[in-house]
């Protein structure tokens, strides 16, 4: 069914819409169609366009567009905010800006997710691959609807593998189970096109704290698949670090000798973790030191430094602008998750904000 998309005119390329009797040209859109053929349709020329916003949002030039989107042109000569300035058309040299995700929770369907995570204008979504409703057999069904989804919403995706494995346990059939769950998740999040993803270490627990050698040379075999796979797939694996109940992979120490054997692994700081129980407060800075030329991916929230209670970024303890000082000394530009749990998911917003303005 045909519908009228709206393309808003500014500045100088108000010229072009007097051919069109006015400064907003409609027009009919029965599909998705590319927006440069769209412009080219309506003899727009690509060369005089620096910025398009779709829907309210930046976008590339290379962007699909659906019946009843609302474009917005604007010229060479119009201002644009840093925010915008990796989306120029004009200047095609792109400038590094950090970009900023969520986490869907996987209580609720992964669609709806989508649509929240977009509404609130982020960047991608961080897709937990948890059940009862973002398992990876559940998101190969969902596969084309999600897809669908995060292009119509133009939402970049990262995968957060399963939490609640035991792939250093001591038995053995937990142990390949939990493996096999994380290798199948792994396939499935490059099938669905992420463009990174996220590891926690193993966790040792049980008898394991009292036979910790053999608990670590499990983890270390089943990191050893796991990062064969994401090499198989031509992913980008990045392994978090964690906080001391894990018992083990919480230190900067114990993450040498890991970035030492697999030089492909990359490396998540979760800024939450690294505060817990940490009274000398340098474990954070001990990691960005040690493993900068590693660290691809970022989640922040805030604490007490007692647990892990992902608050919004000013409601614990954390001084985020000195660690911000410390990733901008080296040029840090790659992810960034919020990963703020309260009920209110209007605090992800505040809190990217936040976040952005001392950056």
């Amino acid at each position: 069914m045909k519908s009228n998309i709206q393309i808003h005119m500014y500045g100088s390329l108000r010229n072009l819409g007097k051919k069109h009797d006015e400064f907003t040209i409609r027009t009919g859109l029965e599909s998705e169609a590319p927006l440069v053929d769209i412009l080219k349709e309506l003899k727009i020329p690509l060369d005089t366009v620096q910025l398009v916003m779709v829907n309210h949002k930046a976008v590339h030039m290379d962007s699909t567009i659906y019946p009843g989107d609302r474009i917005a042109l604007f010229p060479g000569e119009y201002p644009i905010f840093a925010d915008w300035k990796d989306f120029r058309s004009v200047n095609k040299k792109k400038s590094p800006v950090i970009q900023y995700g969520a986490m869907n929770f996987p209580v609720r369907p992964v669609l709806e997710e989508i649509e929240t995570i977009a509404g609130l204008g982020f960047d991608y979504l961080e897709l937990t691959m948890d059940p009862p409703q973002a398992h990876y057999s559940i998101l190969r069904k969902d596969k084309d609807r999600i897809l669908k989804a995060l292009d119509r919403y133009r939402l970049g995706l990262i995968c957060h593998m399963p939490t609640f494995v035991y792939t250093a346990d001591l038995t053995e059939s937990i142990r390949q189970a939990s493996l096999s769950e994380v290798l199948n998740s792994l396939e499935t999040a490059s099938e669905l096109g992420a463009a990174k993803v996220v590891l926690h270490p193993s966790y040792i627990g049980g008898m394991g704290i009292f036979v910790m050698d053999t608990s670590i040379k499990y983890a270390f075999e089943s990191l050893s698949a796991i990062v064969a796979k994401a090499d198989q797939l031509e992913i980008r694996l990045c392994l978090e670090n964690m906080f001391p109940k894990y018992n083990m992979f919480f230190e900067p120490e114990d993450f040498i000798e890991i970035f030492k054997t697999f030089p492909t692994l990359l490396f998540t700081l979760d800024i939450g973790h690294a505060n817990i129980d940490d009274s000398s407060g340098q474990r954070l800075f001990k990691f960005i030191k040690l493993f900068q030329s590693r660290l691809n991916h970022i989640h922040i929230s805030d604490n007490l430094g007692e647990r892990d209670d992902h608050l919004p970024i000013g409601a614990g303890n954390i001084d985020f602008r000195k660690i911000i000082n410390a990733l901008k000394s080296f040029g840090y530009n790659e992810t960034v998750t919020c990963e703020i749990f309260t009920e209110n998911r209007k605090d992800l917003e505040i809190s990217r904000k936040s976040f952005n303005d001392m950056f």
